[in-house]
């Protein structure tokens, strides 16, 4: 069955998938979390896959939560917004512990639950173009669900720093802090060049690497992903957060702002 929010390609033992929602900013909503977690699986069953690229589209890699499902979710889906939270927890999981190496292009703007993608990712290329912010503190939520992944990729304190000034970063900065590896216009000749020393190890030797890095010396535990899923979904049904969020859905103004 074809996709509805994502695009999927497999050519020279690399699988690409590009989110493709651009008139929602490439936002994440349940059918792309569906759509992406079962591309992961199908990658997984395919022995002659090495790398997984992820990509978005030159303005907008991904903007996190699509507020307007979440709009449509308050009060109307009990339990609907506990599901997506895991299953978004559970996606990053499966990102960060592919037996593949996965690789995030990063071209226009990572956001919110888009860094998530990008920091449960293995190597991370940006264009110059690339802009990349945590802003759930102006909604009055926390990126609980990124942090444990944000942390082993870039540190406590600039992962502190990142959530509390909810600051938007160029290439340059986001690569200072190491949330990016490297910034290479264009993105596709360094991706290739990345790909062809990576063709040379043994997918055994990747597993290997992966696993001991990410489970043995910084694993996210079971304990840790429960706790972010709680917290996220206890602030999303807040009064307060969800009144800022219909607030800008229906009528374009920001949380710090008075509605017309």
């Amino acid at each position: 069955m074809k996709a509805e929010t994502i695009l999927k390609e497999f050519t020279d033992r690399s699988f690409c998938i590009t989110l493709n929602r651009p008139n929602a900013k490439n936002s994440l909503n349940r059918t792309m979390l569906d759509e992406l977690t079962e591309a992961i699986s199908q990658v997984e069953a395919m022995p002659d896959c090495q790398t997984v690229v992820l990509k978005g589209s030159r303005d907008f890699f991904c903007t996190g939560m699509d507020f307007q499902e979440a709009l449509a979710q308050f009060g109307r889906a009990p339990d609907g917004d506990e599901a997506s939270n895991r299953l978004y927890m559970e996606l990053l999981s499966r990102l960060s512990n592919s037996s593949c190496v996965v690789i995030s292009i990063v071209e226009g703007t990572a956001m919110a639950g888009g860094i998530g993608l990008v920091a449960a990712s293995d190597l991370v290329i940006a264009a110059g173009t690339a802009r990349f912010s945590l802003s759930e503190a102006l909604w009055g939520l926390l990126p609980a669900m990124v942090l444990p992944h944000l942390i082993r990729r870039v540190g406590f304190q600039a992962a502190f720093r990142m959530t509390l000034t909810t600051e938007t970063l160029n290439a340059e900065a986001a690569a200072k802090i190491r949330l990016v590896d490297e910034v290479a216009d264009p993105t596709e000749r360094r991706l290739k060049q990345l790909q062809t020393r990576l063709n040379c190890l043994d997918k055994e030797t990747i597993k290997d690497i992966k696993n001991y890095f990410k489970r043995h010396l910084y694993p996210i535990t079971p304990e840790q992903e429960s706790a972010a899923v709680n917290e996220t979904t206890r602030l999303s049904r807040s009064e307060r957060v969800q009144a800022g969020i219909r607030n800008y859905v229906e009528q374009g103004t920001f949380p710090w702002e008075k509605p017309s």
